[in-house]
């Protein structure tokens, strides 16, 4: 389905979003972009529609977590459209495809939140591949398909996307789409711990405390549940309250939060 052939050669707006997104932390998007033309990211673009669309894409992550300027889905999701559609940027797609599936600042369209998410795999952005495949997986504006699912967050992970590590492991898990397989879905655990990744991190040490493809071993499990709960994944803390009393409490609150954001 996917090739590592040649890929469609992106707007240098969306290397500036690539670029901020490193350095969200900023107080305001004004000040990310003094930066950028004082270090050079404004040699880097083509035009000047370049630079325009990555700051209305700062503004609208701004405007979206209220980090800077007043929380406004609306202002937000206009901004996306806007840089989706015009400015040719994937990480935009996704965003945009996240507010109409989640019903942020528009009203809920499962199906314009899949075109979305297609429209930036057809760019070969991992995490656009990873919200394709909860959409299959859910059945959510398109029928269930569990191997679609499987092989769009397959394909994420193998891209480096921390989510679609941890759906990767969670399928093989399950056997969803694929060959119920611990040993697998440990592997893609122990990727997404390396990336951070709060699911993957409590999946993991729900099966080191109860021995599923890794030796059980209960002190590695309560040290991974402690840091997954410390993350905010809040059935971790619950879980470390109970003494090995199985993975189901875990993995039933994980399947209904999937992706939620």
């Amino acid at each position: 389905m996917f090739t590592n052939g040649d890929k469609p050669k992106r707007r240098n707006s969306q290397v500036l979003i690539q670029n901020y997104l490193h350095m969200k932390n900023f107080i305001f998007y004004k000040i990310v972009l003094m930066i950028s033309i004082c270090y050079g990211y404004m040699a880097k673009a083509q035009n000047i529609d370049d630079v325009t669309y990555f700051a209305k894409f700062i503004t609208a992550q701004k405007y979206k977590l209220g980090d800077g300027l007043p929380n406004d889905t609306v202002k937000a999701f206009e901004l996306y459209k806007d840089c989706a559609e015009n400015g040719d940027m994937p990480d935009a797609m996704v965003e945009l495809g996240i507010m109409y599936k989640k019903g942020q600042g528009t009203p809920k369209k499962l199906a314009k939140a899949f075109y979305w998410f297609s429209k930036s795999v057809e760019k070969e952005h991992p995490a656009g591949m990873c919200q394709l495949g909860a959409l299959y997986k859910m059945g959510e504006g398109v029928n269930q398909d569990f191997q679609k699912a499987f092989e769009y967050f397959k394909a994420s992970a193998d891209r480096g996307d921390p989510n679609g590590m941890y759906a990767t492991g969670y399928c093989s898990f399950k056997g969803l789409g694929t060959t119920q397989s611990y040993k697998e879905a440990v592997k893609w655990f122990k990727k997404g711990l390396e990336k951070n990744n709060p699911p993957s991190i409590a999946m993991l040490g729900t099966c080191y405390r109860n021995g599923y493809g890794v030796d059980e071993n209960e002190q590695e499990a309560i040290k991974l549940l402690k840091k997954a709960s410390a993350k905010g994944v809040k059935i971790a803390e619950k879980e470390l309250k109970m003494k090995n009393s199985g993975y189901y409490p875990v993995l039933a609150f994980l399947l209904l939060a999937f992706f939620k954001e």
